[in-house]
């Protein structure tokens, strides 16, 4: 385990953020990781809000996109909590190229920004 992530003050959402160390990976990577926990994501879409917080607080923002593009691809439904999570990952490490990306993305995950997505946006 990486040790930003050791540093991260996990909440109920350890047992996805705890999944992935401190190396990059693919999007098939995450997809593999994440397929046996996507019954449990479909049931409980607070786990993986829990995770994408953490992942973000542990300034792996490339991830928590990734992982959003996993749910989507598996039909997961996507809340703007967790779009806005993304935006803001990129924003606090200030590649805002890709936050506008993920808030361009808002439309195909079947969500409408509001003042948290424009913030974030704006301000990365």
């Amino acid at each position: 385990m990486s040790k930003l992530l050791r540093k991260t003050p996990f909440r109920k959402g350890l047992p996805i953020a705890a999944l992935f160390d401190d190396q990059v990976y693919s999007l098939d990577e995450v997809k593999q990781t994440l397929a046996p926990r996507l019954p449990r994501i479909r049931q409980s879409p607070v786990v993986v809000t829990n995770a994408l917080k953490d992942l973000s607080a542990a300034e792996r923002p490339d991830l928590v996109h990734q992982i959003l593009e996993v749910m989507m691809s598996e039909d997961v439904s996507v809340d703007l909590f967790q779009g806005n999570i993304a935006i803001t990952a990129y924003a606090r490490m200030t590649r805002w190229q890709k936050g506008l990306e993920v808030f361009s993305s808002l439309p195909q995950m079947r969500l409408s920004a509001d003042v948290i997505s424009y913030n974030a946006t704006i301000n990365g």
